[in-house]
């Protein structure tokens, strides 16, 4: 049996800022982003565990690992970062029973907030973690954690609503299609104004409209 096809794609304009600025800060979790869901009701941990695996196969950029890729002259000039993207990953759903704590709530927060402040960078590893934690009979919390490489405010929101689609419906055949592009789209898509005509335009527009203002202000240093 044939392995599964991995491809890889160049960094966009934002993640490579990230990138950077992820080397500066190494083994801190400032870049980690996350949120979790409250979710009262009866929730069935098996179909809600099966909708995320289908939302993350149709996510590239949840399947994507940043790892360094060897220059023209191999070796010598390795660390250019691109991004790998693995059709099928292997990775946990935590499932945490927290209703015999003597605050379930409280002992959610903190196990989030110890994840949170947990360094989830590293090359070649998947970036991010998922959990569901039952605080009563009726109530459960699903926990998010993200490197935010990956994703931002409105790509974490879209995750969560094509998760709730494909729950909704079943897993079934009538869920809707994912309207999710490919990261070569985008990252082609990116190159291509970046060497267009209307590039410079912008610049000068810009450069014109900004001319003469004063420095902006800082909030510290």
């Amino acid at each position: 049996m044939a392995d599964p096809v991995t491809t890889r794609t160049a960094l966009t304009g934002a993640q490579t800022g990230v990138w950077y600025a992820q080397q500066v800060l190494h083994g801190s979790a400032d870049y980690n982003v996350g949120q979790y869901v409250d979710l009262p009701g009866d929730i069935d941990p098996v179909l809600f565990e099966a909708a995320l695996r289908r939302a993350v196969r149709e996510t590239e950029t949840l399947r994507a690992r940043i790892v360094a890729e060897d220059g023209p002259h191999g070796a010598e000039d390795a660390g250019t970062p691109v991004q790998e993207i693995h059709p099928d990953p292997s990775w946990d759903l935590a499932v945490l029973d927290l209703r015999s704590a003597d605050d379930p709530r409280g002992a959610a927060l903190e196990w989030m907030h110890e994840q949170m402040s947990t360094p989830i960078w590293g090359t070649g590893r998947l970036l991010f973690t998922f959990a569901l934690l039952r605080v009563a009979d009726h109530h459960w919390m699903w926990f998010q954690r993200y490197h935010h490489i990956l994703v931002d405010a409105y790509a974490i929101n879209m995750v969560n609503r094509r998760v709730a689609q494909i729950y909704t419906h079943g897993n079934g055949q009538s869920t809707p299609a994912p309207r999710s592009r490919t990261l070569a789209e985008v990252v082609a898509e990116e190159q291509a104004y970046a060497a267009s005509e209307r590039k410079d335009q912008d610049r000068q527009y810009w450069t014109r409209t900004l001319e003469g203002r004063p420095e902006p202000a800082v909030l510290g240093t």
